[in-house]
C-alpha cells in the first residue's frame, strides 16, 4: 500500500510538473481543485466491498484553460471502499483454491491517474457550469480478510469517468467546486470476488479551487 501511494505521489508531481512546463510564455489561466469525496460504490465495487457509501476519498484536478470556455487537465484520486459480510465465497487463485466460510473483512482502494477535457458554460471569472470526460488508468487493490488469512489483488485499469458540476466564485481567486464523477473501470484480468474485475463507483466531489495564471 504504502509504495502504491508513493509511486501514485510521484507520477502525479511528474505529470503536474510536465503541464506546467507545457504552458506557453503568455499569460495563460489554470485552474487547481482539491476536493474531498463522498462515492456510492455500484457493481462488482459493492458486491465486494459490502459497502454502500464511503466518505473516505480525496482528489486533485489541475485544469489549463486555452480559451476560456475549454480546459484540458490532470485528475488524480483516492478512495476507500470497506465493509464485512459472513457469505460463503468460491476463491480460485494461484495462492488459494476453494470456498471461504466465516467473517470476512474486505477493503478496496482505488486510484484513478487521468487526463481530462471540460468544456464551460457561464461567465469567466464568475459562477460557471462545466461538463467533461476524464480517460485513463487506474490502479485497484482488493484485499480479503478473514481469520488469519489475506488475499490481496492489486491491478492497473483503463477507466473513463465523466463529469459534471459547477465553479462557484468565493473571491481573492478562490471557489467553491462541486461536481459529479462516475468511474467506470475495465476489466483487468483475473477476478479475486465475483462475476468480473471491473469496477463502478459515483463521486461527489466537494471542493476548494484556485485560479492562477502562469506567464
Amino acid at each position: 500500500m504504502k509504495r502504491t501511494i508513493k509511486m501514485l505521489t510521484k507520477m502525479v508531481a511528474v505529470a503536474a510538473l510536465a503541464l506546467i512546463l507545457m504552458t506557453p510564455a503568455s499569460a495563460q489561466e489554470g485552474l487547481s481543485i482539491l476536493s474531498w469525496n463522498i462515492s456510492f460504490p455500484s457493481g462488482n465495487t459493492k458486491d465486494f466491498s459490502q459497502d454502500n457509501e464511503s466518505f473516505r476519498g480525496v482528489a486533485f484536478q489541475y485544469r489549463y484553460f486555452p480559451q476560456p470556455s475549454l480546459s484540458f487537465g490532470l485528475y488524480a484520486g483516492w478512495q476507500v471502499f470497506n465493509g464485512e459480510t459472513s457469505e460463503t465465497i468460491e476463491v480460485d487463485r494461484e495462492e488459494f483454491k476453494g470456498a471461504v466460510t466465516g467473517k470476512q473483512w474486505r477493503y478496496i482502494n482505488t486510484f484513478p491517474i487521468m487526463a481530462n477535457v471540460h468544456f464551460y458554460a457561464g461567465r469567466s471569472g464568475g459562477t460557471q457550469f462545466f461538463l467533461g470526460l476524464n480517460g485513463g488508468g487506474m490502479i485497484i487493490e482488493e484485499r480479503l480478510d478473514i481469520n488469519i488469512w489475506a488475499i490481496k489483488s492489486s491491478k492497473w485499469h483503463w477507466g473513463l469517468a465523466p463529469e459534471i458540476g459547477v465553479n462557484l466564485p468565493l473571491g481573492y481567486n478562490a471557489g467553491l467546486a462541486v461536481s459529479a464523477i462516475y468511474h467506470y473501470a475495465f476489466s483487468a484480468g483475473e477476478k479475486l470476488v465475483g462475476e468480473s474485475s471491473k469496477h463502478q463507483w459515483l463521486a461527489i466531489n466537494i471542493g476548494v479551487s484556485f485560479n492562477h495564471s502562469f506567464f
